[in-house]
Formats: structure tokens, C-alpha cells, sequence
């Protein structure tokens, strides 16, 4: 299999203005930029540094463009993994290197922590960093921790800019946020971000094709569906939906060859051949569709009706609506049973889950799981389903039988996402208000890693998953 994606940075140099633009004419102009640091070796555990600013420096004169810490502080624990040192939108251009400075620092040792001398003015690691209009570009640094100590207990922040490496389709993830427009491109294995991709504005999809090493963003606010190829690391050019669509979430077949996009805008299905991108059909389901989950056989779309409280079940081969399920209000979520045989259905307005049996398209039973439903996944091996509740920091996890909870998961946070990666035995939860992706270990629940994002994540897709 091709690699996915290396670093994302060329040669090149422009001057760029000393003052930067307009936060809106780099927002339609500019570039974004994540700067991220790899983990320390091991002697980095012993240090605490304050970090108080990160700039992209253009031309001979100094001027910059300055970037959002994202990491304020150093410390042992963080140390341990890659760490989101700094992002932001700049102006694009070409920009010569990039200066950390940091504030206090102590160095900790046998006798306790002694306090380092830092550099007023950093050292610029001269790594040139190309910028594209509407593009995005990633940075991996590395600490010298021995360089960067001097004599006399002097600190001066010495760094190295490493490419992310290689990265096979079969070890992706894709992760969304709702609040930059980029689709962030992580080893499902490590956590380690391999690469930036810059979408249109408002993303609320994604899939992944890694056979074909594609990947197909929807842009809730352009009405679009937007298509990397990541082999190549190129965005090709967009389908356009109609305005006012504003899909909500996408689904692919098995074989990549059709794209199924909810429109909640518009309360239709658009049904899309790929990966050249075309219309096959579109049909009116109910009001704001917000989720849709395909059979297993790929033959059918199940699309949740979010503001009609109903299951809009759509024929793929022949083009039809074969009949909507009234279910409890404002479904929201959804995932088949392991022998894809049910689907166990979410709500918002609700706290039940309503089974749908798929052999006749009948609502089988109702049960009760707590109020605030914001996720489901369902782990094919042991058939138990994963649930996510606002205000409860946790995943509980269900017998399929009993539908009542056996276990529970903490994640130190409220989750807006849960995706499934079977062949990493891994539970992807999308943090919702920490700016991370965490993944846990199917049966144990044991932490496996933690992603750094520049953007709440509220989708993620896994090579292997479900």
C-alpha cells in the first residue's frame, strides 16, 4: 500500500508583513498552521518551562506571525506523549523558521527543582515553512534538552523540526471539530498526528476509503462534499450540493462506490456515486435528518429524522423510500447490533433506546439508559454497546441482552463522539470540550492515548473501524 502523507512543508522564502492582516482576510486568504511537539526523552521528565509565545518569522527583519499556545506549560506528565504545542490562521507566504520563547523554568534533581536562567530572546530554528492560501501545514518539533542547557544553569529552548514520517491507510483516523476547518490526520495506534488537511467552512462529516487512500469531508455551511486524496495530499475539486442543504452526516459503502449524504438543511438524502463524485438520486425523508447508519449488506440507509422524531429507511439499489418508523423524540444516534440484525436508536428528547428489528422494520422494544444519549457504538466481538450521556464523564457499557449497564469507562470528560476501531481493539472517544481524541482499550477500558486538537472534535472515522 502507498503511504498516506510525510510532512507538509517546502523550501521557500518571501517577506511577509511586519503587521499582520485582518483576522477576517486571513481567515479567507491565510493559511492554518499546528506546531506540534514530540514527546521528551527520558530525561526530559526532569523539566518545567513555562511557554509565552510561538511565532512563524518572515524575512531578515524579524516579523512574524504569531501563533496561539496551545501548551503553556511543560511538564512531566505531558512530556510522556506528542503534545499540540501552538496553532493558528496566518497569512500565507513562505516563512524563514519559527522562535519558541519561553518564561521560567526548573530543571528537577536529586536535591529537589533548581531554577534556570532563560533566554530573553529565543534562538530561531531556521526550518522553512510554506504556507498555502486556503492550506493548512504541520510542524513536529523535538526538544534538545541537552543542548538546550547550558553553563551556569542557562536555558536556551533548542529545537529540531521532524517530519511526521509515513503513514500506511490502514493505520488512519480522520477527526473533525467544530470549531476550525481542518480534518486532522492521526496514526490510530500512537495518537500522533501525521497530518493537516484545510476544508471548507463548517465540516460535519467524514469517511474514509482507505483502500483508495481517500477520505470525503461534507461542509455543512458551503453545502458541499469535499474530496483528499491523501496519497497525494490534494484536495480535489468539491461537489456541490444544493444551497441551503447543509448535510449533517455521511456514510460509505463497503466497496467506495457510494456516498450516502443526510441533508438536515433540506430533509433530504442525496445518494452519490464516487469517487468521481455524481448524483445518483435524492429524496425527501423527514424534517432535519441528522445521522444515518447503512445495513450490513450496504442496501439500505437508515436515516435519523431529528426534528420528526422517525427512521427514514432508504432503498440504495432502487432509489426509494421504503418506509418511515416513528420512533421516541428527536433520534439522534444510532449503530446496528453485531449481527446487523437491529438497530439500537438514540435520543436526544428522549431516555430510551428504541430497537428496531430490521427483519420486518418494526420497533422490537423500548429501554431505558438515562437521559443526555450523544453517542452508540457497538463492539462486534462481544455484542455489548457502548453509550455516551452529557454531565456523566464516562462511556457505560451495556449487555445486548438485558440492555442494562455492566461496566463503565471513565474518560475525565463529557464525550461527543464515539467511533470503533475492531482491528485495534480500540474505543475512539471525541472529547467534547478539551480539544482531544482519547482512545481506550475494548474490554479493559485502559487509557491507550491521547490527541492534542486545535478544535473540539465531534467526528471521527477509523481505518478498520465501525
Amino acid at each position: 500500500m502507498k503511504p498516506i502523507l510525510a510532512a507538509l512543508l517546502s523550501l521557500g522564502l518571501v517577506g511577509c508583513a511586519a503587521h499582520r492582516a485582518p483576522t477576517s482576510d486571513i481567515d479567507a486568504n491565510g493559511g492554518a498552521v499546528f506546531v506540534y511537539l514530540d514527546a521528551l526523552p527520558s530525561e526530559g521528565a526532569r523539566l518545567q518551562a513555562e511557554v509565552t509565545s510561538v511565532r512563524l518569522v518572515a524575512g531578515e527583519d524579524g516579523s512574524d506571525a504569531p501563533l496561539e499556545v496551545a501548551l503553556p506549560h511543560l511538564d512531566p506528565e505531558g512530556s510522556r506523549r506528542q503534545r499540540l504545542l501552538a496553532f493558528g490562521m496566518v497569512p500565507a507566504g513562505a516563512y524563514r523558521g519559527l522562535a519558541v520563547q519561553m518564561g521560567s523554568a526548573t530543571l528537577l534533581g536529586s536535591s529537589g527543582p533548581g531554577a534556570l536562567q532563560v533566554a530573553e530572546t529565543p534562538e530561531v530554528l531556521a526550518y522553512p515553512v510554506a504556507v498555502d492560501r486556503r492550506g493548512a501545514a504541520l510542524l513536529v518539533l523535538r526538544l534538545q534538552l541537552g543542548d538546550s542547557l547550558r553553563e551556569g544553569r542557562s536555558f536556551v529552548p533548542t529545537f529540531t523540526a521532524a517530519s511526521p514520517g509515513l503513514l500506511t491507510p490502514g493505520l488512519t483516523a480522520l477527526v473533525l471539530g467544530t470549531e476550525t476547518p481542518v480534518v486532522t490526520v492521526v496514526h490510530k495506534l500512537t495518537g500522533e498526528v501525521f497530518a493537516v488537511e484545510r476544508t471548507a467552512a463548517s465540516p460535519s462529516a467524514a469517511v474514509l476509503d482507505p483502500t483508495a487512500e481517500r477520505a470525503y469531508v461534507t461542509s455543512a455551511a458551503d453545502d458541499l462534499v469535499e474530496t483528499f486524496d491523501l496519497s497525494r495530499h490534494v484536495r480535489e475539486p468539491a461537489f456541490p450540493l444544493l444551497s441551503g442543504d447543509a448535510p449533517a452526516a455521511l456514510a460509505l459503502t463497503r466497496d467506495g462506490r457510494t456516498l450516502v449524504a443526510v441533508n438536515a438543511g433540506s430533509g433530504t438524502v442525496a445518494v452519490l456515486d464516487a469517487p468521481v463524485i455524481a448524483q445518483r438520486f435524492r429524496l425527501s425523508v423527514g424534517d432535519e435528518p441528522r445521522a444515518v447508519v447503512l445495513s450490513d449488506d450496504d442496501r439500505r440507509a437508515f436515516v435519523l429524522n431529528t426534528g420528526s422524531s422517525s427512521v427514514s429507511v432508504v432503498d440504495l439499489q432502487q432509489g426509494t423510500l421504503l418506509t418511515t418508523i416513528a420512533v421516541d423524540p428527536a433520534p439522534r444516534f444510532a449503530a446496528l447490533d453485531s449481527r446487523g440484525n437491529r438497530l439500537y436508536v438514540g435520543h436526544r428528547d428522549s431516555p430510551y433506546l428504541v430497537v428496531l428489528r430490521l427483519a420486518d422494520l418494526s420497533v422490537e422494544r423500548r429501554a431505558y439508559v438515562g437521559p443526555g444519549v450523544v453517542a452508540i457504538a457497538v463492539d462486534p466481538r462481544t455484542h455489548r454497546l457502548f453509550l455516551a450521556r452529557r454531565g456523566t464523564a464516562s462511556v457505560e457499557v451495556f449487555d445486548p441482552q438485558s440492555l442494562l449497564p455492566v461496566d463503565t469507562i471513565r474518560t475525565g470528560g463529557d464525550v461527543a463522539f464515539l467511533a470503533l476501531d475492531v482491528e485495534g481493539e480500540r474505543l475512539w472517544a471525541a472529547m467534547a470540550r478539551s480539544r482531544q481524541v482519547k482512545t481506550f482499550r475494548l474490554g479493559s477500558g485502559e487509557p491507550l492515548s491521547t490527541t492534542d486538537l486545535g478544535t473540539n472534535p465531534a467526528w471521527v472515522v477509523v481505518a478498520g473501524g465501525k
